[in-house]
């Protein structure tokens, strides 16, 4: 998302929470790409995704405050849910297509995923 953010030169505000101890702390893999393309990353120490939630909306009021105008994306607003499942149709299509370009017919395709990112896959293989 902040890659996406910053391709299309919107500002990203991630509230991220901790929940490996003082590792979560170093730049490396997903946080590290998030800092590299420029978004304002929080990370705070909370015990339930609720307590994320909270956080979150409470950034979103403040850069309301302060005139912008953002849109509280994935866990945090579960009206779109259906959409990130599309995208994700989408993606397995795009892969799907890549493949039979290269004339490639791989046997299994591994990815790490959960919730809608699972199901859209899904659904676009099939």
């Amino acid at each position: 998302m902040a890659t996406a953010c910053s391709k299309l030169g919107l500002k990203a505000y991630l509230v991220l929470r901790k929940v490996r101890g003082d590792i979560d702390l170093q730049p490396q893999g997903n946080l590290l790409l998030d800092l590299l393309t420029g978004a304002n990353v929080e990370i705070i120490e909370v015990n339930t995704p609720a307590e994320q939630i909270r956080i979150m909306k409470e950034v979103v009021e403040d850069l309301r405050r302060k005139g912008h105008s953002p849109y509280l994306a994935r866990m945090a607003n579960t009206e779109d849910t259906g959409l990130d499942a599309v995208a994700y149709v989408n993606c397995m299509l795009e892969i799907c297509e890549q493949l039979e370009n290269m004339d490639l017919k791989p046997d299994c395709l591994y990815v790490a995923s959960a919730d809608t990112t699972q199901a859209g896959l899904v659904l676009g293989a099939r």
